[in-house]
């Protein structure tokens, strides 16, 4: 899928994803999410963002041009999707060619800033450090405006495993993709955390061979 093929139907996703959630009484779905199909050169995905790394120290987007950026956005009390993913991106990027990789930033962001402070995300990104993973997150405006930016889906849910009584017990639906984006953080392109390592790989290597 190249440049001229890619997204806006991220939008539409998240609506589906939205009345999804509610009818199913939210489930950590995200695996379901596809690589989406349609595309709208007026959708504008990604943009600026100051936020907090694992050290507590702020960062913008700006820190990170003139590298290519691999960006995950999850939470560190993801059951299952965040690890599977952050896993097989930390190996997809292991087995590529080393003077590729060495031009890649892999991020994690935060799509639940309640829970996930700059300690949390430190220990949670430590588990992937073999690739040099940076872990971002923020106070709620900010991540608001960063899922709105990067057209992401996300929603907190309270399951029947969860304790009613406990406020900060609860789950988060959202939407697993995972982003490729320039030197300059333009948008190049996206790919579904259930595509396979070697598919992965190949997105990667071949968004950064072609731009």
């Amino acid at each position: 899928m190249n440049k001229m093929k890619i997204i806006s139907s991220l939008m539409i996703i998240s609506f589906i994803f939205a009345g999804f959630s509610m009818f199913k009484q939210a489930r950590h779905n995200a695996s379901f999410v596809k690589t989406p199909q349609i595309i709208d050169e007026t959708v504008t995905i990604g943009g600026k963002f100051k936020l907090l790394n694992q050290d507590n120290i702020e960062v913008s987007s700006d820190d990170f041009k003139g590298k290519y950026k691999v960006i995950f956005f999850g939470f560190t009390n993801c059951p299952m999707i965040c690890p599977v993913g952050m896993e097989k991106i930390t190996e997809s990027l292991m087995a590529m060619d080393k003077n590729l990789v060495s031009k890649i930033t892999p991020l994690f962001i935060s799509v639940d800033p309640d829970r996930d402070t700059p300690e949390v995300i430190k220990e949670f990104v430590e588990g992937y450090s073999e690739v040099g993973f940076i872990g971002l997150t923020g106070d709620k405006a900010t991540i608001e405006e960063v899922v709105k930016n990067y057209k992401i889906y996300k929603s907190k849910v309270k399951t029947e495993d969860n304790d009613p009584k406990d406020e900060m017990d609860y789950d988060m639906d959202h939407s697993a993709y995972i982003y490729i984006m320039g030197k300059d953080n333009e948008f190049i392109n996206v790919v579904s955390s259930n595509e396979t390592v070697t598919e992965i790989k190949k997105r990667i290597s071949d968004a950064i061979l072609s731009n």
